[in-house]
Parts: structure tokens; C-alpha cells; sequence
């Protein structure tokens, strides 16, 4: 709320209709990083403004830097990529660890984490991107309740990579013989290394 009043919004009650910029509200609230969407509607016969929103779901919280101020907000990351700060807290996310901590390595992780089928992201449990820029995913792929497994998925990887890549992991996962393996290194893809 606060945050809307501060970029100029009229949207309160008792304001007359008339006097609400449907366009310009939106354009407000739009601009607020943790909204995915908003629509609004003016109904002149109920005398009332609609406003509907859907707010970002972050499926990973970045790691705190260690020189962060304490009050400082988490940075989230949603499943299409886009980085954000909410006023919700979220619990449970997969955590990301940035070797470089650079604005780069965070445009990686978001392009990456945007490419990767939905069921990999739901899997997700963390994310680590190397100084090198070496991605290693942690995921709870096998569901056998041990510390999950670990996914390197090699450096650079473009959006077509990382599709290929998926696909050679699915069918890993679907081989009887590994259903106990702990890593699974896909940075060749055409050459992948199971233990």
C-alpha cells in the first residue's frame, strides 16, 4: 500500500470514479517488481474500481551477501527468470550461491533457472554458479529421502542446452541401474558421467 501512495496512486476509497486513471493505476502497480500482472476495471453503475493481481512466486531466494545490511530484503528469483524483492517473506526455496556475486552470474542463473523444464524447478533445492561459471544443481529428483542429487550442468549454457541436457538427465533418471547414484555430470551432454 505504501508503496503505491508513494508513487502517486489516487486509488482510495471515497475517491469519485471519475477522478481514477485506470491506465496510470496499473502502470503503478505494474511497477511494483513483485507483481507478475495486474488488471483493473471501473464499473460506473456499482460505483466500484476492480483491481486484480498476481503476484511473482519465487522458486529460489539468492543467498544473502555476507556484507548485507540485516534489514536488507531477499532477493527472490521466480521460475521465468525475473529477480525480485517482495514484502512476503518465503520459507522452503531453494537457495542460490553466486561465486563471483556479480551482476552477470545473476543474469546466468536467471536465464538458466527460466530454461529448465517446470518439473526441474520444482525439484530444485539449490543452485550454485562457480567463479568459472559452472552451474551445480541440487535436486530432490530420486525422492529417496537421502541429501538429494547433484546436477553439473557445465558452463554457458544457451536455452538450447540446457533442453538437451534435460532430456539426456530425464532419461538417466529413468534407467532402473540409477536409481541410487548421488552426481550426475551433464556438462557434455552427449557424454554425461553418472556415480
Amino acid at each position: 500500500k505504501s508503496q503505491l501512495f508513494s508513487g502517486g496512486s489516487k486509488l482510495t476509497i471515497g475517491t469519485p470514479l471519475a477522478r481514477i486513471n485506470l491506465r496510470t493505476e496499473k502502470n503503478l502497480i505494474s511497477e511494483l517488481e513483485w507483481i507478475a500482472s495486474v488488471e483493473i476495471s471501473r464499473n460506473w453503475l456499482s460505483g466500484k474500481i476492480g483491481v486484480r493481481i498476481r503476484e511473482r512466486i519465487p522458486v529460489a531466494v539468492f543467498a544473502a551477501a555476507n556484507s548485507a545490511p540485516v534489514s536488507t530484503s531477499p532477493r527472490y528469483l521466480a521460475s521465468d527468470g525475473v529477480e525480485f524483492s517482495s514484502p512476503r517473506k518465503f520459507e522452503n526455496l531453494a537457495t542460490i550461491s553466486l561465486g563471483k556475486k556479480s551482476l552477470a552470474q545473476r543474469r546466468e542463473v536467471a536465464i538458466f533457472v527460466a530454461n529448465l523444464p517446470a518439473d526441474l524447478v520444482e525439484a530444485l533445492t539449490g543452485l550454485e554458479i562457480s567463479n568459472t561459471g559452472v552451474i551445480l544443481m541440487q535436486s530432490d529428483l530420486l525422492k529417496s529421502g537421502k541429501s538429494g542429487l547433484s546436477i553439473i550442468w557445465g558452463a554457458g549454457n544457451s536455452a538450447a542446452d540446457v533442453s538437451v541436457k534435460s532430456r539426456v538427465l530425464k532419461g538417466l533418471l529413468a534407467l532402473p541401474e540409477n536409481k541410487k547414484i548421488t552426481e550426475i555430470d551433464l556438462t557434455i551432454a552427449q557424454s554425461p558421467i553418472v556415480r
